[in-house]
């Protein structure tokens, strides 16, 4: 960068050009806003807007970072595969020193992870195999995630970034709580970007072996309160360091798993419907005319209506309440879209419950 273009850099461009791969062009030593200014010279390497980095002072390397990322393929899409034996992909999250990596290590039965007080020792997203019986999982251990004003550096901005992108690879998101402290805000905010992502989730209300005993169900009381918007996910005491509820727990992934990737047969969908409607008929003389599945991971449905906007919501929680009453959702938000008879299908009126 202080020397600025060199003969040798463009022969470089042109050999990463015949390769035919992303390139991203780092102006490095661009330590003061007059260098930065002057990284626009790398522009001549027609390899798209260089992004000037100082090594030293760690300036612009939140932006090298987001720019690689943006060219890495996309992952595979998330549905569980078709073939029962094959892994099912398991995110583990949480704040830091909630205790997933002492979490993950416990399941794995070895220390594999390493653990520690300090919170922010796993930086980046950690893939491990773990077999149980003829169950087979991939664990990814997650990096905590912070509050957003307290995430201030680039590496942990990076690693934040990496723990969501966990999430919307995954079938299933274990969300790790330590119970000491209980369910704050950011425990709140994970679990709707798990929600709002349309993963499976469970709850691992972890170092539970703490909680003096007189004290369980009032600990336990407050975390469903405080997850009261996410009421499908169900809450395990656990701990990593006794062991107690790792069984169990693996046992509701299972089943959220199998929800999360459930079809319901269409007849028994158009007799749900039937009857429904013939319990409380829909007000102001809407008719419903279809309740079809048109996906999985999540379960997604299309209620078919004549006027949609005549439906109040109260009468969309009561049919969304039926629909999940009479299959079993446990751990998997379901996506229910309202369409008009005769019109195409749109998700804008869609919501998962």
């Amino acid at each position: 960068m202080t020397e600025g273009l060199h003969p040798l850099d463009q022969e470089v461009a042109d050999f990463l050009r015949r390769e035919g791969k992303a390139v991203v062009v780092a102006a490095n030593k661009a330590d003061n806003a007059e260098r930065a200014a002057a990284a626009a010279e790398f522009h001549r390497l027609g390899m798209g807007d260089p992004i000037p980095v100082s090594a030293l002072h760690g300036r612009g390397v939140g932006d090298l970072l987001e720019r690689v990322v943006s060219l890495l393929p996309e992952p595979a899409p998330p549905d569980l595969p078709a073939r029962e034996d094959q892994a099912v992909r398991v995110a583990v999250v949480g704040r830091p020193n909630a205790g997933k990596s002492s979490l993950v290590n416990a399941l794995l039965g070895e220390k594999r992870l390493i653990v520690s007080e300090v919170p922010g020792t796993t930086r980046d997203a950690v893939d491990c195999l773990l077999r149980r019986g003829e169950r087979t999982y991939v664990l990814v251990d997650t990096a905590g995630v912070r509050r957003p004003d307290r995430v201030e550096r680039t590496l942990e901005r990076y690693a934040v970034m990496r723990a969501l992108r966990a999430v919307d690879r995954a079938q299933v998101a274990i969300l790790v709580i330590d119970a000491t402290q209980g369910v704050v805000q950011q425990d709140q905010r994970l679990a709707g970007y798990v929600h709002e992502s349309g993963r499976a989730l469970v709850v691992a209300l972890n170092k539970w072996d703490l909680i003096p005993g007189p004290e369980s169900p009032r600990v336990m009381a407050q975390a469903a309160a405080r997850l009261s918007f996410v009421a499908y996910a169900p809450l395990w005491a656990v701990s990593a360091r006794t062991g107690r509820g790792l069984t169990r727990l693996l046992e509701a992934v299972d089943r959220a798993a199998a929800a999360h990737r459930r079809r319901v047969p269409a007849d028994d969908l158009a007799r749900l419907l039937a009857d429904a409607v013939a319990r409380v008929p829909p007000p102001g003389g809407a008719k419903l005319s279809s309740l079809k599945q048109v996906a999985s991971g999540p379960p997604t449905f299309v209620v078919t209506a004549s006027d949609p906007d005549a439906i109040p919501p109260s009468y969309r929680r009561y049919l969304e309440t039926r629909l999940r009453e009479a299959f079993e959702w446990e751990g998997t938000p379901l996506r229910v879209i309202w369409r008009r008879t005769g019109e195409g299908m749109s998700t804008r009126t869609g919501r998962r419950i």
